[in-house]
């Protein structure tokens, strides 16, 4: 975090250097402003200058000024506009900028529509169902295929629930039929926000230790070393795990499995896996 002292007003502004230190509002406007320019609706250096006005809460001057206030004020925006570069992975050559989403900390919890609160995960593992992790990849899987603006709102409609409403089990796609097309017009900060902690969630569990009831347990076992980040959990066949798990009797039906906490899944996920490789060393140990 960057302290940016303006000595003709005596204030002090703090500029994050990392998107895990952005607050809510912070956060949302650079995810509004990235998913302008990904999209190609603004260019890089718009992103930078439009970053620094909303970061540091500049408001654009109603007076018209003189030609030697206006290129002071352009020439401080633009050294300020560097600081945004710490906001991205940026290739050798400088050609390419990618937002740094490796964090893990969801910025966006709740948010309102029609004086309706929606609720998201603080921590999917534990805040999730099984059912909603299925249908979230299988729906982020396809986008990487075939790009859609509806993913993003679809996303919402997957993650974020009402207040004790529970994820269906039964009629699914008509829940998210209507429910996405009610999230249709909310802020793409939001949108695009979520989808950018989401895919960085997916990330993490692809080579993670985590924590599970008490245990710390290594993720990455479960997942195809080779799959890469446009395929993560796509070699494990998410949806036809399910159905094992459900032929097992261990947690009931498909039902009641998709309704199981996440981390429960993957803690079985772990476990069966581990029994496998260790099988496996000592078949091999065995020869």
């Amino acid at each position: 975090m960057l302290t940016i002292h303006f000595p003709d007003l005596n204030i002090y502004k703090y500029f994050p250097e990392h998107l895990d230190e952005c607050d809510e509002a912070q956060y949302i406007l650079l995810s509004r402003l990235a998913y302008a320019q990904q999209s190609g609706k603004i260019t890089f250096e718009q992103f930078r200058t439009l970053a620094v006005y909303g970061l540091l809460d500049i408001k654009k001057s109603e007076k018209e000024l003189d030609q030697e206030t206006s290129e002071e004020v352009w020439a401080n925006i633009a050294r300020l506009s560097e600081y945004i570069d710490n906001l991205f992975i940026i290739s050798e050559d400088k050609t390419q900028y990618r937002l740094n989403t490796d964090y893990l900390n969801n910025k966006i919890e709740k948010f309102s529509h029609f004086k309706t609160n929606y609720y998201g995960p603080a921590d999917p593992l534990n805040g999730i169902c099984f059912g909603q992790w299925i249908d979230a990849v299988e729906l982020v899987m396809e986008h990487y295929n075939q790009p859609s603006d509806e993913t993003y709102t679809r996303l919402l409609a997957i993650m974020f629930l009402k207040r004790n409403e529970e994820y269906p089990t039964k009629n699914i796609e008509q829940f998210l039929g209507k429910r996405t097309k009610h999230f249709k017009y909310i802020d793409k900060g939001i949108q695009y926000g979520f989808f950018m902690f989401f895919t960085s969630f997916m990330n993490y569990l692809n080579s993670a230790n985590v924590e599970i009831a008490g245990n710390e347990i290594d993720l990455s076992i479960i997942f195809d070393s080779t799959s890469t980040s446009n395929s993560t959990l796509a070699s494990i066949g998410i949806r036809s795990t399910a159905y094992s798990i459900a032929q097992s009797g261990e947690f009931g039906d498909y039902e009641k499995v998709r309704q199981m906490p996440l981390g429960e899944i993957m803690l079985r996920l772990y476990e069966m896996k581990k029994a496998y490789l260790d099988e496996k060393q000592e078949l091999e140990n065995n020869k």
